[in-house]
């Protein structure tokens, strides 16, 4: 169960990585990390434009701005009007009077004019979207923000939380072996030495977590 799990993590940490299945090459174990760990001294924030997220919100709000323009274009009638020369009246509400030269055309142009205020609709409802993305972009770029916090309050705070740990292993083992040797010499009974083995038990369980 143990080899499945690593298997699916590391195919998980390839594709993360954009390379193809395989083992994932090992660092030092997590104790060493924690006497080893230099945080820089200071960290740009537009690091966080290379998180796939923050990219992806800010590509989308910069999407919803440009259809706005879109939109602003598509308001007004299309159409060209040398294309008549001959055919229509140079008057171009002739345009808009069925004749058997014009009337095609006609349908067309008024079909655009009588749709802007579709298209004006379509503006409004853009620019809505486009507030909705910005707000989005905002938040994820929070988000992103937020995580990196926690992230070095958790690196700075857990080099002394491991050594803690250590710390109360060793105070425990220590325990251990004078309860022993209490036992031993007929001072306490049997359940204080099972006392120290609980507590040294926990403080170990305590320390591998942190090793994780």
């Amino acid at each position: 169960q143990i080899i499945r799990e690593i298997t699916y993590l590391e195919n998980a940490l390839q594709l993360l990585t954009g390379q193809m299945p395989g083992v994932v090459k090992r660092g030092p174990e997590n104790s060493g990390l924690a006497e080893n760990l230099v945080l820089p001294a200071s960290i740009p924030a537009n690091l966080l434009e290379n998180r796939p997220d923050v990219k992806k919100a800010e590509l989308a709000y910069k999407a919803a701005v440009d259809r706005i323009g879109v939109a602003k274009a598509m308001q007004y009638p299309s159409f060209n009007i040398l294309a008549f020369a001959g055919y229509a009246q140079p008057d171009l509400m002739e345009l808009f009077r069925p004749s058997s030269f014009t009337k095609g055309a006609a349908a067309t142009v008024s079909g655009n004019v009588f749709a802007f205020g579709k298209n004006r609709r379509r503006v409004v409802l853009y620019k809505s979207l486009a507030n909705e993305a910005e707000l989005q972009f905002r938040k994820t770029f929070l988000t992103a923000l937020i995580e990196v916090e926690n992230a070095l309050v958790q690196l700075n705070t857990y080099k002394a939380e491991w050594a803690a740990a250590d710390k109360q292993t060793l105070a425990t083992q220590q325990y251990l072996k004078l309860s022993q040797a209490r036992y031993e010499a007929g001072y306490v009974s049997y359940l204080e030495v099972l006392d120290a083995e609980r507590s040294l038990f926990s403080a170990e369980l305590n320390r591998s977590y942190l090793d994780q």
